[in-house]
């Protein structure tokens, strides 16, 4: 049987395939068949149809300039979708701020805005006047058009579901990210500025980053990112995010590892994040200082403090245990560590790799690789992109 027509615009009949041919090219600024055919995973003659059908309609078309003529050169012919090029714009909590960005396709950033974050329990209504200044943003750029909009959030987090409604409110405990449903973003932000808005939490953006960035793209990986908010954690298992049933999956924050230890903002006691948090106090009162947070930790890294040496590589150990046991259990290529903290994360590397070795199998600890991200904040602004083609690259 021939493929399944899926939608006709003025009696032109647009298959499956090109509208899947076509919602990868969007977001690039010039693709090839090779290219769309791995990508999208279809026979090469299917893609090599789509696309000579969809630049006889006039929706793809070939790519001038530079890059054309350079591709050309190689035996290589680049296509993009016609009309206005796409916008993708970002929503990040990052550094205790809510930073909304525009990035073309070639993932140049074009306009920054930046917030004090509202309450995350003000849910969409906290996000409207963010989202309207990043419209009203793109309208001034000719020749372009924002379409989607994805919000990255430092949470568990499920598409339909929201964060876990599970949260503690007693005084003292690390502020966690309230938002128990979905749609508050979603739906109603679609609704106010008819766009798509996709909702992701900030660590899968950034493994899917990672995931894409590299020309042997890797299938199986754990990332983690490290800071003073927190521990993020994402995997991805044969190509594929491991969300869970609820957007747990992949948190390494909430194993318990102490179930005595401090309540957690979770609910729960002795996770490993409160365990990682609470590292930094003996050096503080050893030191007769103030608490030290990881930044602060870090900077005495920087300036060659023995006793910050000691305690990232302490903190990578504690993250190394369940690390272990998680490679074990998923066998992963890679473990990559985000590099925000700067050159202090080689002392957590260091810590998280001797752990490995006494935690996991030789076979494992031997193989996975253990890597610093080279990627920083544009490992999230990849993800996003990968993220708006991830519908397409399913089927």
């Amino acid at each position: 049987m021939g493929e399944q027509i899926y939608r006709y615009h003025s009696l032109v009949v647009i298959t499956r395939t090109d509208e899947r041919v076509l919602g990868y090219a969007r977001y690039t600024d010039g693709v090839d068949r090779a290219e769309l055919a791995r990508a999208l995973d279809l026979p090469r003659p299917t893609v090599v149809s789509s696309v000579g059908r969809l630049m006889t309609q006039g929706r793809l078309v070939a790519v001038d300039g530079e890059r054309g003529r350079a591709a050309r050169g190689r035996g290589r012919h680049l296509v993009r979708v016609s009309g206005a090029a796409a916008l993708l714009g970002l929503l990040a909590w990052r550094h205790g701020r809510l930073t909304a960005s525009l990035y073309d396709v070639r993932r140049e950033r074009l306009i920054g805005i930046d917030r004090d974050p509202p309450d995350p329990r003000s849910g969409a209504e906290g996000l409207m006047e963010v989202v309207d200044a990043l419209v009203r943003a793109a309208a001034t750029i000719p020749g372009s058009a924002l379409d989607t909009v994805v919000v990255s959030v430092p949470a568990p987090f499920l598409r339909g579901m929201g964060a876990p409604r599970e949260h503690s409110s007693l005084p003292g405990l690390p502020r966690g990210f309230h938002v128990t449903n979905a749609e508050d973003f979603d739906t109603r932000l679609a609704d106010r500025f008819d766009l798509t808005v996709i909702t992701e939490n900030n660590a899968n953006l950034a493994a899917l980053g990672e995931q894409y960035a590299r020309p042997d793209r890797i299938d199986n990986v754990i990332y983690l990112m490290i800071g003073d908010d927190g521990i993020g954690s994402a995997v991805v298992a044969n190509g594929r995010l491991a969300r869970g049933a609820h957007g747990y999956g992949g948190e390494l924050a909430h194993l318990q590892l102490d179930r005595n230890g401090p309540l957690c903002h979770c609910g729960g006691r002795g996770c490993l994040w409160m365990a990682v948090r609470d590292l930094s106090l003996p050096y503080s009162e050893t030191a007769g200082t103030d608490p030290v947070d990881l930044t602060g930790l870090t900077r005495l890294s920087d300036a060659h403090d023995p006793g910050a040496h000691r305690l990232l590589a302490d903190i990578g150990r504690m993250l190394g245990r369940p690390l272990g046991h998680l490679s074990t259990f998923l066998d992963p290529e890679a473990i990559i560590v985000d590099a925000t903290l700067g050159e202090a994360v080689d002392h957590i590397i260091r810590g998280i790799a001797e752990s490995l070795a006494v935690e996991a199998p030789p076979v494992i600890a031997r193989n996975v690789r253990l890597e610093r991200s080279t990627l920083g904040d544009t490992a999230e602004v990849r993800g996003a992109f990968e993220i708006v083609r991830e519908a397409v690259r399913r089927g």
